[in-house]
This record gives structure tokens, C-alpha cells and sequence, in this order.
């Protein structure tokens, strides 16, 4: 203890004791709330950071399921494009249409080897020239043939067969591509003109670049198995397909995802719905809970050290003032 402390009188003592004890329990203070702060940061951390972990599982598995659709409706694009881009087809259900033939390669040849629900070969008026539909789908009394193919299908069917048209003018076999509504059902579907590969048909080359090419649909019925093994095959938990509008909040607060699915004519024809595991349970299972339990100890410990810092301190003045 210094000699200028000794010559204080007590008063100045005094005085200079609750200053120091001031000064010394507001230092105390800033480091419990700098702890408490530091705490409180890691809390907001942490439940960002699940957020953002939550969100980017729900964008990844969409662009999956946008990716499942696309897939499967290009699939079906693609064999309409190469049935289409031959001159049998030409001859035979264009130029003269063979009924046998068609039976034979067309119809219930698609079903066996690519699963296909129904098929259509549409003239450049829009009538149906050749129909195949599943039993479990169209009436065997029912008679397709001769009829416009407006009459049995949802919103749009006028513009996709436009666009694959228009694309033929061109020569672009690209034709079109998406879901639409057909019997009641929901179906993807893959549309291709009709085009010569190798022979040469004048007069219907010269349908084709008047924008009446007759052209090849396909579907396939977006039925319960079929959506869940596009599901199973896009890591998609529990997909399935639910008409526009059904959704529940229940659904909604259980993890559960959808992507509305467009026809044609833009109308939402239905929803695809999944559930989407939270990977922010075992993040904070993993992280959250230990970095949570050493954020409490190191607040109590703080506390604990606060205390006897005080009572040091208090003791301290006490000694000053008896001296």
C-alpha cells in the first residue's frame, strides 16, 4: 500500500473506494454482456443456418421433380420423334392408311414396349385418323376414328398441335412436350409431325410447309404408380399427384412440397406433391445442441466468476478503508 494512501484521510478514502468499486463493477457488467451477446449471436447463427439448410433442400428436390417431368414427357417426345421421322408412317397412315400395319406397329406395340397408355396420329385438320387407347382407359365401344380430337382432350390440345406444325414448316421434329388432361385423367404427353426420311411425297411435303402436317401423339397416364416411380427414380419421398387446389395445412406443416403442373393453355392442371426430409434436425442435433451446451457453461461459469470478482473486490475495499 502506497504512502499517499496512507496520508488520505478517510473521507478521501472513501471516495476514492466507490470509484474504484463503480469502475471495476461496470467492467464486470460489459464482460457478462459481451458473453450474453456472444451467446445470443451463436442462437441467431445457428437457427439461420438450419433455416438456410431447410430452404436449399426444398429448391434442390424442386428442380428434381421439374427435372422428373421434363424427363418423362421428353421421353415420350422423343419416341413419338422417331416413329414420326419414317416413311412407313408416311405411306401407311398418310398417303394410304393400312389398318393392319398399324395394328401391328403402332398400337399395341407401344403399350408392350414402352408402356404407352394411348397413342393418336392426327391429320392436319385435326382429325383422328388413328386411335389406340387402353381398355381401362376408353370404352371398347367407343369409336375414336373420324372424329376431332378436341372432343376428348382438356385445354390446349389446339396449340400443341399448332406448335409441332409450326416447327414442321421448318422441318424441326421437335414438336412439343408437356401434361394434359385427357378422359377425365392427367397424362404426359410427347407430340412429333409426321416426316418423310428418305422418299419423297409431293403432295404431302406440301401440306407440311402449309402447316398441316399430320402429326404422332403419345401419353402415358400419370397414375399413382406411375408418379411414384418417377419419385423413386428422382429421390422424391412420397410423390404424388393431388388435382389443383387439395391441399391441407396439416400437409403444409409437415414438411410437404408441391409443384404446380401447367397444360398447355397455361391453366394449372394438378399439383405434384413430396415430402422433404429437414436436414436442419440433425444439423442441430450434431452442432446446435453441443455448441448450445457450451454456451450455457460458459455463461454460468462467467456469472460464477462475476461473483467471486466481487466479493475480491468488495474485500479489497473493505482492507482499503480499514487502513
Amino acid at each position: 500500500m502506497s504512502n499517499a494512501h496512507l496520508l488520505q484521510s478517510p473521507a478521501s478514502k472513501l471516495t476514492d473506494s466507490i470509484r474504484t468499486g463503480a469502475a471495476f463493477r461496470w467492467n464486470i457488467w460489459a464482460f457478462l454482456a459481451l458473453i450474453f451477446v456472444s451467446a445470443v449471436v451463436t442462437v441467431v447463427f445457428l437457427a439461420t443456418a438450419s433455416d438456410e439448410l431447410d430452404a436449399y433442400e426444398v429448391k434442390k428436390t424442386s428442380a428434381l421433380a421439374e427435372t422428373a417431368v421434363a424427363q418423362a414427357t421428353k421421353h415420350l417426345q422423343t419416341i413419338a420423334r422417331d416413329y414420326g421421322h419414317w416413311d412407313d408412317m408416311v405411306t401407311k397412315l398418310v398417303v394410304d392408311y393400312d389398318k393392319e400395319w398399324t395394328a401391328n406397329n403402332i398400337s399395341d406395340t407401344l403399350n408392350e414396349n414402352f408402356g404407352i397408355s394411348a397413342s393418336f396420329v392426327v391429320d392436319g385438320e385435326g382429325n383422328l385418323i388413328n386411335a389406340y387407347c387402353q381398355p381401362s382407359i376408353c370404352p371398347e365401344t367407343e369409336t375414336l376414328n373420324g372424329t376431332k380430337i378436341e372432343r376428348h382432350f382438356g385445354g390446349g390440345i389446339d396449340e400443341v398441335l399448332k406448335q409441332a406444325r409450326e416447327k414442321a414448316v421448318s422441318n424441326d421434329l421437335s414438336g412439343a412436350q408437356g401434361v394434359i388432361a385427357f378422359k377425365g385423367g392427367l397424362y404426359a404427353f410427347g407430340i412429333a409431325p409426321i416426316m418423310p426420311l428418305q422418299e419423297s411425297f409431293p403432295a404431302y411435303e406440301t401440306e407440311i410447309k402449309a402447316g398441316r402436317a399430320t402429326t404422332f401423339l403419345l401419353l402415358i397416364a400419370l397414375d399413382a404408380d406411375y408418379v411414384a416411380k418417377i419419385g423413386q427414380d428422382y429421390l422424391l419421398n412420397d410423390a404424388r399427384l393431388k388435382p389443383f387446389g387439395v391441399e391441407t395445412q396439416t400437409e403444409t406443416n409437415s414438411g410437404e412440397v408441391s409443384l404446380p403442373l401447367q397444360a398447355p393453355d397455361g391453366a394449372v392442371a394438378a399439383t405434384l406433391h413430396w415430402k422433404v426430409d429437414s436436414p436442419s434436425a440433425p444439423f442441430l442435433k450434431l452442432i446446435g445442441i453441443p455448441v448450445l451446451a457450451v454456451s450455457l457453461c460458459v455463461i454460468g461459469l462467467s456469472f460464477v466468476f462475476a461473483y467471486f470478482l466481487r466479493r475480491t473486490a468488495a474485500q479489497n475495499t473493505t482492507a482499503r478503508l480499514r487502513a
